[in-house]
C-alpha cells in the first residue's frame, strides 16, 4: 500500500494514490483534489525526479500497522527523507489512515 502510494505520486496516477487511503483519510478537508495532487507531484517530479523507496520498516498489530518509509527524491539522493505511515487493514486491504 505505502509502495502503491509513492508510485501513485511519481505517474500522476490519482486514482491509485487515492485509493491508498482510508475512507477518513479521502474525506479530510485537506485531502488533495486530483488536480491539486497532479500540479504538487507535477512540480516535485519535474524540479527532483520520481521518489524513490529503498526501504521501510514495518510494524504490525492485529489490523494496524505503522510503516516508516525511508524516500529520497531521484535527483537528490543525499537529501533522504522519512516518513511514518499508519496503516489500517480495512476489508481485507491495507490502507493509509490517520496521516
Amino acid at each position: 500500500t505505502v509502495n502503491q502510494m509513492y508510485s501513485a505520486m511519481g505517474t500522476l496516477n490519482y486514482e491509485r494514490y487515492r485509493d491508498s487511503f482510508c475512507a477518513t483519510d479521502i474525506a479530510a478537508p485537506d485531502f488533495p483534489t486530483s488536480v491539486q495532487f497532479a500540479d504538487q507531484n507535477r512540480a516535485e517530479n519535474d524540479a527532483k525526479g520520481k521518489i524513490v523507496v529503498p526501504s521501510m520498516d514495518v510494524e504490525v498489530t492485529g489490523d494496524r500497522a505503522t510503516v516508516t518509509a525511508h524516500w529520497h527524491r531521484e535527483n537528490t539522493e543525499s537529501d533522504k527523507q522519512k516518513t511514518q505511515l499508519k496503516l489500517v487493514g480495512v476489508d481485507g486491504e491495507w490502507k493509509v489512515c490517520g496521516r
